[in-house]
């Protein structure tokens, strides 16, 4: 069993981050005995005791969620780690000044006692709450926090797992303390997802919208030949049937996730209509498509499409919720857990309790529209902390790292060949590899229209679970 030691403030965060580190990724036994004389964090193993300052919770006792922390931060510090460490190097964000000898290393190995000269917990606690989304307010046109503003975007760091990366440095030192010991094992998946925003090509609601949107498209656009090409592929669909239509790609999504061992969700609109954003269908319009057939053939898990406005409202979410569980299952008492919020709105504080009031358990927003990475700095499912409530939520966040449109469209990342797109993609999903987590990519069925889409949707799904 592990043995901990620790100060008595914040008690709620601190339980959460030992919890989260000890139980939920590492899978080993461990005690805490709290004290207010404790001023650092120590874990006693045999004749070797592992100390930790405790930087970050303690600054935030008096100043709990106010921007206080950007007097301490430093996402610039690079810690080199011992030869016997995988982790090439340690980004320690809260660091102990007192130790100037080794500012630059990320543990001293003093005798009977090893220094980490970072805070690790308060680190870990720190991403993976979204701490600094919940007190910086800068937001898009859709009210998402901007990717811009975060500390990894401005520190380069959103394609490094850090959480990972102090998890896997802080077991390498248990190993080395206790031989002994053993710990849980992570194993590599891919989770291929797919938010049915819009069932018909093209991405506008309304059969005059439709029209009118190749109309646009000619005076303003693509051109009078690509716009007309448009406009013969949805009349062949609106006259031969849904599978001619340009966005009937829920086979080639399923059937791609089979090869590769993934795992497949479609997570569907429930047709509660509030406004224009909240796609082009209602759950009756999925009968004449061959969506059904493909969620049944591919056992297809259904999750909720969280619509525009429900990112805040739980009422409406519930009612979505219930809308499509009275559709999906009529005859049994089966409920949806799986939820993405359209957009990727989420607004920390309300959106993660919200779901909780819905009774969902599992939520895949927590990604970046802008670029690809680790908006959490994490590659591991992992139970939702409340900045509000103080306490741990039962909603369990599987991460984002990869979508399509972050990749590809020219308002983010807007790279233009599929070479580069796999390239930006592959970084992320490396990483995932080496810590054995599970690589979530959402792939709309309307971006798989061109070769672009194609080629690239393929290229990055190739390798599956083992």
């Amino acid at each position: 069993m592990i043995r901990i030691s620790s100060p008595d403030s914040m008690r709620p965060e601190r339980e959460y981050v030992y919890r989260l580190v000890f139980d939920v990724f590492l899978g080993v036994d461990y005690r805490v005995d709290y004290s207010p004389m404790n001023t650092q964090v120590q874990i006693r193993c045999d004749s070797i005791a592992l100390v930790f300052p405790d930087i970050f919770f303690q600054s935030q006792e008096k100043t709990w969620l106010t921007d206080q922390y950007l007097a301490i931060v430093d996402p610039s510090a690079d810690l080199k780690t011992p030869v016997w460490s995988e982790v090439e190097s340690i980004c320690g964000l809260f660091l102990n000044e007192q130790n100037d000898s080794m500012r630059n290393y990320a543990i001293s190995e003093e005798g009977e006692k090893w220094r980490f000269t970072f805070d690790l917990f308060g680190s870990i606690f720190f991403l993976i709450s979204r701490y600094e989304e919940h007190v910086d307010k800068s937001r898009d046109n859709h009210q998402r926090y901007r990717f811009e503003s975060s500390i990894l975007a401005t520190h380069g760091l959103v394609s490094r797992p850090l959480v990972n990366e102090y998890v896997l440095f802080l077991r390498e030192t248990l190993e080395r303390v206790l031989p002994t010991a053993s710990f849980k094992s992570h194993r590599f998946t891919q989770c291929v997802t797919c938010d049915v925003d819009f069932l018909r090509y093209p991405a506008v609601s309304g059969k005059f919208e439709k029209i009118l949107y190749f109309l646009v498209q000619t005076i303003h656009g693509s051109g009078l030949k690509k716009s007309l090409k448009g406009l013969l592929s949805y009349l062949k669909a609106l006259v031969g049937g849904y599978r001619f239509d340009l966005f009937n790609k829920f086979t080639e999504i399923a059937s791609r996730a089979r090869e590769t061992n993934s795992t497949v969700i479609f997570y569907l609109m429930s047709g509660v209509k509030q406004v224009s954003q909240d796609g082009d269908y209602r759950l009756r319009n999925l009968i004449d498509t061959e969506i059904l057939q493909t969620i049944k053939k591919y056992n297809v898990e259904v999750g909720m499409h969280g619509g525009y406005q429900s990112f805040e409202n739980g009422d409406l979410l519930v009612e979505e919720k219930e809308t499509l569980e009275r559709f999906f299952f009529p005859n049994s008492e089966n409920k949806l857990t799986a939820s993405r919020q359209h957009y990727l709105r989420w607004t920390p504080g309300i959106t993660a309790e919200t779901l909780e009031f819905a009774e969902l358990k599992y939520d895949s927003t927590l990604g970046f529209a802008e670029h690809v990475g680790f908006r959490s700095s994490c590659c591991y499912e992992y139970p939702v902390y409340s900045l509000t409530k103080r306490r741990e939520l039962s909603l369990i966040e599987r991460p984002l790292m990869v979508m399509d449109v972050t990749l590809l469209n020219p308002r983010y990342m807007g790279l233009a060949s599929a070479e580069d797109a796999v390239r930006e993609a592959t970084k992320v999903k490396d990483q995932v590899m080496k810590y054995g987590g599970t690589f979530t990519i959402l792939w709309h069925n309307s971006s798989l229209c061109t070769e672009l889409e194609k080629e690239t949707f393929l290229k990055i799904t190739e390798t599956g679970a083992d």
